[in-house]
């Protein structure tokens, strides 16, 4: 799966802007520049208002922060989930992930 496509959020609700229909988002992965005036541990732990800051910064189609919002919990959840990975090498979110789904079957099995 390329890089692009793990970055990628189908939305739930899709945005409408005038006539245009925003139905997916796609975030890059952001610079010092991006981040700036903000605490990279809020962003890991999905705290709203740094999304609302940072996701106009890094989102295409650009989405405005009027319209990030608007979105969706579930959207707003997704999108974080990504922004948090950016944070992460691929192999400790493979690695967290691995022990979550043992945590959940042993949980299932007790």
């Amino acid at each position: 799966m390329s890089t692009e496509a793990m970055n990628t959020h189908r939305l739930s609700a899709p945005i409408l802007r005038g006539e245009e229909r925003i139905e997916t988002v796609t975030l890059s992965r952001p610079n010092a520049g991006a981040l700036r005036g903000l605490k990279t541990i809020d962003l890991i732990q999905g705290d709203v208002s740094a999304l609302i800051k940072l996701l106009p910064r890094i989102t295409r189609p650009n989405l405005a922060p009027s319209e990030v919002e608007q979105l969706a919990t579930d959207d707003i959840g997704g999108l974080s989930l990504i922004v948090s990975g950016f944070f992460f090498k691929a192999e400790t979110i493979e690695m967290e992930r691995r022990e979550m789904l043992a945590e959940i079957e042993d949980a299932e099995t007790s």
